[in-house]
């Protein structure tokens, strides 16, 4: 039959369905029904078998440009189709409905006919990638499509390509339509989106990034409800939601006020689980709720913000200032148009990054014009100075430390403006003074834990007066600490300290000060850290070589602090944040993050150690890997995802940077006059210890590695919170760019390699995003707290670019990819093990051949050309330069900044 009689069947199908459609939104006749089923049926049949054959007759017999046409008209063919099959679908539904309520018999003397209501259409809602939703749509359309027998699988197809949606649409993009595929898109989506441990990882991942509640209500409850969100969901996919991080995840997410409650709660209730927290927040936020909404039904026509600008800067009659507010009116933040006001944005947190958002006047934030030609006049809700600045650009709160705002600006609106009424008020002085009581009773108890925990850190140190004798003190604990993390103390001499020790001395004290800190305390903190190393072995020690793991060495479970060093005294940031106690309790509640990158980084330390007494030139490049990473893998006590190497070892030598180690059969050895950069990590969780340093036998090559090390030293003063990244890169490229090196009767200048950075690390991520120079430029992006870096350099006596040359080893799974379909069973089988073994760490390919695969270079080639797994050649300068490094881990404790993998070496 010619394909125009597909045509004439296809515009009788419409006329059809049209008809259907009139009659399922008319008053429902079933034998009228039955008739225009039975029709359409038989027309779906006929549809079918003639479109079949015109499909084979006329597509292999018309050239290109008529293969195009018929395509088109094809499409249109599957969109009649799919409407056909909707309305039998539909047909047969109703027909059902009214049938079985036909047959319902009335138990009433006379009989009337039963009159059904005909509920709305069940709708199931496009599915457009969002992986957070993919269960909640496949279970609607398992049970409403992919389990009804009554449907072909060519139909299921058709329903299933309609309900699809942007990314979730572009997945199965490609696929015929036809019954044989349908399986197969079913499988696409269910290893996309189905894929239990990439949904639960991205739970923890959102967890992780949702910004901090601020004081209001709203921003309150919906923090609250979003955790609630993750956490559900995580408990439906079988993960238990009684964990530590869990408690110290919902700790950051909300204010100080809200943290002090808890404190209190938990002094009566020790064993608080992560659901009771969660119960006895809820029933906080909701308390605080229901006082704001008491305040505004008691005033509606005033403002919910707490008073206005004088209510803040000392007004004497407050209640007339809370009732001479404005009238109430909509938040959107200027900066990232949020609910609420443009000064508690917390996506633009700091000065820099808010005035470099501004881009125009810093008074009225328009981008038309500048300061100087600013005509409104207007003052500043904080400083009261008139057009210098708008509030959310306000220097002096930025100054201050956030725990000292006035209450006005951090509370919430309605719990302040309750209490000014409440002052006004005879009949409820009552009220006030318990809740006054209460406050005071929560204040006394945060000190009495405060002072309880410093006192018992420091039960056995005597504190002399005087200045000069409490600097002595300070010394003395400041060499013990610099003897080694977790190794015997032994003084060392003051000479041979280096920069960065030298610093933790610059620290400083107060003459007089009481309570908030000083020499007193800086001396507590330091013999807190030499007691722990001292006790913390349990008498056990390591042997030569190290065999024993460091969990078993500290069978506490305290791993001894890295080297604590003050952040830099500016006004980017806090000049008190090493003596405030609230920075000081924040500390602690990471303190378990804090121990996990400990534990890597001593872990990190004894095998370097090792490594620097047994290496000798003449042994191979294996061999220094194989040894290194033996020692590793038993201290960290390896234990598959959860404790191992974070990367393989890198050793690159003279003109190449960074990025190799040896494959297998690699016959290359280590000579006397080469400069061996080792660079190796380990992990506990996911925390990883990034930490380099530079091998050299020949001592020509001393001025050179001398350059690096102080350039690293430099980047890691310099860093800190609210630092910006470019400004790191300057003075380190200062500090390098000083030195001079004289090798075999030439003098080199040494050179940073510019397109070389160090970086922050997160969670089982290597590179997490942020890039920290070592030449001047870069990101204006600030460091922030809590953040992990590491710091390293790199110098050349060549060029100082570098390039990629030799053959490839570091291989990494590419973190951001998303899902992308194999046609090969040996890359699916390969993907498989390296998600099992490493997940998003690094590996090479010794690993591989250590986990007994085998004929796995196709696989892997498949997987980089795919964008799966990115390749990492080696990095090299020019041939006949030499390049050296040097690299440490720090973390930015909101109290200071540690330096996790100091060690006695370096």
């Amino acid at each position: 039959m010619a394909f125009k009689t597909v045509l004439d069947i296809n515009s009788k199908l419409n006329d059809f369905c049209a008809q259907a459609e009139v009659l399922l939104s008319s008053d429902f006749q079933i034998r009228e029904a039955k008739c225009l089923l039975k029709t359409l049926k038989q027309y779906a049949e006929m549809f079918d078998k003639e479109k079949s054959a015109a499909e084979e007759r006329t597509y292999w017999k018309t050239g290109k440009k008529q293969q195009g046409e018929f395509e088109a008209i094809l499409s249109d063919l599957n969109e009649s189709r799919f409407r056909l099959v909707s309305a039998i679908s539909t047909l047969e539904t109703e027909i059902e409905v009214q049938e079985t309520a036909a047959a319902v018999s009335i138990p009433f003397q006379y009989y009337t006919r039963p009159t059904t209501a005909k509920l709305p259409k069940l709708q199931i809602n496009p599915f457009n990638g969002n992986p957070f939703k993919f269960l909640e749509f496949w279970q609607l359309y398992e049970n409403s499509v992919h389990k009804n027998n009554s449907l072909a699988d060519i139909e299921k197809f058709n329903y299933l390509v309609s309900l699809l949606s942007e990314d979730a649409k572009h997945c199965i993009a490609g696929i015929r339509i036809s019954s044989e595929n349908y399986q197969t898109a079913v499988d696409i989506l269910q290893e996309k989106y189905g894929n239990t441990d990439r949904l639960v990882s991205q739970h923890y991942t959102e967890l992780s990034n949702l910004p901090r509640a601020s004081n209001h209500t709203h921003s309150l409850r919906t923090t609250y409800e979003e955790i609630e969100k993750h956490l559900r969901s995580l408990q439906n996919l079988g993960e238990s939601i009684e964990h530590r991080i869990f408690m110290t995840i919902i700790y950051s997410k909300f204010p100080s006020n809200i943290l002090f409650e808890v404190e209190k709660h938990k002094l009566g209730n020790p064993k608080l689980t992560v659901a009771k927290l969660l119960d006895y927040i809820k029933g906080l936020i909701m308390a605080q709720e229901n006082v704001t909404s008491a305040v505004v039904s008691f005033y509606p026509n005033r403002s919910t913000r707490s008073g206005t600008a004088e209510c803040l800067v000392g007004a004497e009659e407050p209640t007339e200032c809370l009732l001479a507010g404005a009238e109430t009116r909509s938040l959107r933040c200027f900066f990232c148009k949020g609910g609420h006001w443009t000064d508690e944005c917390q996506r633009y947190p700091t000065l820099a990054e808010r005035k470099m958002f501004v881009n125009g006047c810093y008074n009225c934030l328009s981008r038309s014009h500048i300061l100087s030609d600013c005509t409104v006049d207007r003052a500043c809700f904080y400083c009261r100075r008139r057009k210098r600045h708008h509030r959310s650009l306000c220097p002096e709160r930025f100054a201050k430390d956030p725990s000292t705002e006035k209450v006005g600006r951090q509370e919430d609106a309605g719990t302040s403006a309750t209490m000014m009424i409440w002052t006004e008020s005879v009949s409820t002085q009552t009220a006030t003074n318990e809740m006054a009581a209460v406050v005071e009773e929560v204040r006394k108890s945060v000190e009495k834990i405060v002072d309880d925990a410093v006192n018992g850190e420091i039960d056995d140190v005597e504190v002399e007066d005087g200045a000069s004798e409490a600097s002595k003190k300070k010394k003395t604990k400041k060499k013990k600490k610099k003897a080694g993390a977790g190794e015997a103390s032994a003084d060392v001499p003051g000479d041979a300290e280096n920069d960065i020790a030298g610093d933790v001395g610059k620290l400083k004290v107060a003459d007089g000060a009481e309570g908030e800190g000083g020499g007193e305390e800086e001396t507590k903190k330091k013999r807190k850290r030499n007691r722990g190393k001292k006790g913390a072995g349990g008498g056990k020690g390591q042997t030569d070589p190290p065999t024993i793991p460091i969990c078993d060495l500290f069978p506490d479970g305290n791993f001894p602090v890295g080297l604590e060093m003050p952040y830099p005294v500016d006004d980017r940031s806090a000049k008190d944040r090493f003596s405030n106690e609230e920075k000081r309790a924040l500390d602690r509640l990471h303190n378990d993050i804090y121990n996990e990158a400990r534990q890597a980084a001593e872990a990190h330390r004894q095998t370097r150690q090792h490594i620097q007494k047994w290496v000798r030139p003449g042994i191979t490049m294996i061999e220094l890997c194989e040894e290194l990473e033996k020692t590793s893998r038993a201290l960290i006590k390896e234990n598959g995802l959860k404790a191992g190497l974070a990367f393989p070892t890198g050793c690159s030598r003279n003109h190449c940077a960074a990025h190799y180690t040896p494959n297998a059969g690699d016959p290359t050895v280590l000579l006397f006059d080469d400069v061996t950069k080792i660079d190796f990590g380990t992990h506990i969780n996911g925390r990883i210890i990034d930490c380099a340093w530079t091998l050299s036998f020949n001592p020509k090559y001393d001025k050179l590695i001398e350059a690096v090390r102080e350039a690293t030293n430099t980047g890691i003063k310099a860093a800190g919170i609210d630092v910006q990244l470019c400004e790191i890169g300057a003075e380190i490229q200062e500090v390098m760019e000083s030195y001079e090196v004289e090798i075999d009767g030439k003098t080199y200048p040494v050179k940073s390699i510019r397109n070389l950075n160090g970086h922050s690390i997160a969670p089982y991520r290597i590179h997490a995003g942020k890039t920290v120079p070592i030449v001047k430029g870069g990101e204006a992006t600030v460091m922030e707290e809590n953040e992990f870096y590491a710091i390293e350099t790199f110098g050349s006596t060549g060029r100082g670019v570098v390039h990629d040359d030799m053959e490839v080893s570091h291989y990494m799974k590419n973190f951001d990819a998303g899902f992308v379909p194999l046609r090969i069973q040996s890359s699916k089988s390969l993907l498989n093990t390296i998600n099992q073994n490493f997940g998003t760490l690094a590996f090479c390919k010794r690993w591989l051949d250590r986990l007994g695969q085998t004929r796995y270079q196709m696989a892997l080639k498949d997987l980089c050309d795919k964008g799966v797994v990115e390749a990492y050649p080696p990095l090299c300068d020019i041939k006949g330069c030499y390049t050296a490094q040097f690299e440490h881990t720090i973390v930015l404790r909101p109290t200071c900044k540690e330096v996790i993998s100091k060690g006695d070496d370096y």
